[in-house]
């Protein structure tokens, strides 16, 4: 699956995942990108958007990787997951809860 340049609404990762490009957007309060048990997603060039709400949660022991990023909104992980962010801005707070980690690299 290859996401367009048209905004995307959810982006549900199950399975190991790599964009390059394309907008992500919240919408029903749920977050604009979730990444669930063990599963890994990496973004590039990208837009994450959850104003208000959670725009990239971790849920278990799964990753995602951002680079060259905005996110607007809130980064969430729940258990032991990772975010890696490279040259990424992000408009929003960072919460951890069961040991996650979020690594900001410039």
């Amino acid at each position: 699956w290859q996401p367009s340049s048209a905004l995307h609404p959810v982006l549900p990762v199950d399975a190991p995942l790599t964009t390059v490009g394309g907008t992500y957007e919240a919408t029903d309060g749920q977050p604009a990108v979730a990444v669930i048990g063990g599963n890994s997603i990496v973004l590039e060039k990208c837009t994450i958007r959850a104003k208000g709400g959670i725009a990239v949660q971790i849920v278990g022991a799964g990753s995602a990787s951002l680079t060259d990023c905005t996110v607007e909104g809130d980064l969430s992980i729940v258990g032991p997951g990772r975010i890696d962010l490279l040259r990424t801005t992000v408009q929003g707070v960072r919460k951890t809860v069961g040991g996650g980690t979020i690594y900001d690299r410039k």
